[in-house]
């Protein structure tokens, strides 16, 4: 191995490092950033492997991103399904989160959250919720975001109502 010299893009890690399997340069980003970004996107072997290092305690505060549906119902409300899988793989029940109603102002690039709720998953892992968006000033969009201890997850919602 070369002499640590470079660092990660993303998170400024040492890349490279002799004792830090994390470090491992791939493409100028560390293995710890990307791992977990493949991990978070579906990439099967990355999930694997980020999660083999959950186990060794190589990432202790990783957790994977929840699956998150939204769908509209007939009155316009969007429905909210949230579902947590445990970092070793398993089912993550009773799991205690935040979900949060947010406006985003698009060219101000500004976010306001308008309502959150603190919400306990079922023994499945899994919670639900349906919430109505208020009418949003022009330029902004509506999004759900879901807070587990340090982690956010934002989710934008496609249909509602923007003033012309």
């Amino acid at each position: 191995m070369n002499p640590p010299s470079e660092t990660c893009n993303i998170c400024r890690r040492i890349l490279d490092c002799e004792n830090d399997p994390l470090s491992t340069d791939c493409g100028g980003d560390c293995w710890g950033c990307i791992g977990e970004i493949e991990a978070d996107m579906g990439c099967e072997y990355s999930l694997r492997k980020v999660r083999e290092e959950y186990s060794s305690g190589l990432r202790p505060d990783w957790i994977p991103s929840p699956n998150v549906v939204l769908t509209q119902s007939g009155s316009g409300a969007t429905h909210i399904l949230v579902e947590f899988v445990h970092p070793s793989g398993g089912v993550w029940p009773e799991v205690e989160f935040t979900l949060s109603f947010d406006s985003k102002d698009v060219p101000k690039n500004q976010s306001k959250t308008i309502e959150s709720v603190v919400l306990v998953a079922d023994r499945g892992g899994a919670a639900q919720y349906e919430y109505s968006f208020p009418k949003l000033k022009r330029n902004n969009t509506a999004w759900v975001s879901v807070e587990l201890q340090s982690m956010t997850w934002s989710k934008p919602v496609l249909g509602c109502d923007t003033d012309a």
